[in-house]
């Protein structure tokens, strides 16, 4: 722990420092892993899928294991749409109509097979 080193031109009338917020103030360079601990995982969005969160609770590898299960989930439907847009004719393989509507049946696919 330490006091923060703060500019003079940081103090001055304008506030540019922490919103013109003035008392005691202590920075932590390092926080020990003891008093640090994961509260959920985030799984960002691809082609198909919006971003999900994971709340670790008191049991960490419980998320883990539906993260693990969800990643596997969604590389078999980008398989499957890589599998699909291979299918079609090259010249369709670049039509960007085209490999959105493959996208958007397999997003109407997944929505009804999630709100199941």
């Amino acid at each position: 722990m330490r006091r923060p080193r703060i500019l003079p031109v940081w103090n001055g009338r304008s506030g540019q420092y922490n919103s013109g917020w003035s008392g005691d103030e202590w920075l932590a360079d390092v926080v020990p892993a003891a008093n640090q601990r994961v509260l959920k995982f985030k799984l960002g969005d691809d082609l198909l899928h919006r971003s999900k969160e994971f709340d670790v609770e008191d049991d960490p590898s419980k998320a883990l294991e539906a993260l693990q299960q969800e990643i596997a989930l969604r590389a078999g439907r980008l398989a499957l749409l890589g599998s699909k847009i291979a299918a079609l004719p090259e010249a369709q393989q670049r039509n960007e109509f085209a490999v959105g509507r493959i996208m958007a049946e397999l997003k109407s696919q997944i929505a009804a097979h999630d709100n199941r």
